[in-house]
């Protein structure tokens, strides 16, 4: 996330962190993000085998395409988009 200013996303975690995530897309995106987001967040504190337990195969694609399509949209950022996580943007 180097594009952003460590300062103000070093900070970042939990909801915050998520919905910074999810600012940074496209209205059309977002409604596939948080289930998504959900299952892959979920499964950074499993275990390898709890997780294929958990999450389907059609789940794990779903998850990888969603994660390419994230970087290849969301990066880099709109000028718009770094006054906003600067605090700058009078929106």
């Amino acid at each position: 996330m180097s594009y952003f200013p460590k300062g103000q996303v070093e900070k970042l975690h939990s909801q915050q962190w998520t919905q910074f995530l999810e600012a940074q897309l496209k209205p059309a995106k977002k409604a596939q993000f948080q289930p998504l987001f959900l299952a892959l967040n979920t499964g950074l504190y499993q275990k390898s085998s709890e997780l294929q337990d958990d999450v389907s195969q059609e789940q794990k694609q779903q998850i990888d395409a969603f994660c390419i399509d994230y970087i290849k949209q969301a990066l880099p950022p709109s000028k718009k988009q770094l006054q906003v996580v600067e605090g700058t943007c009078n929106d």
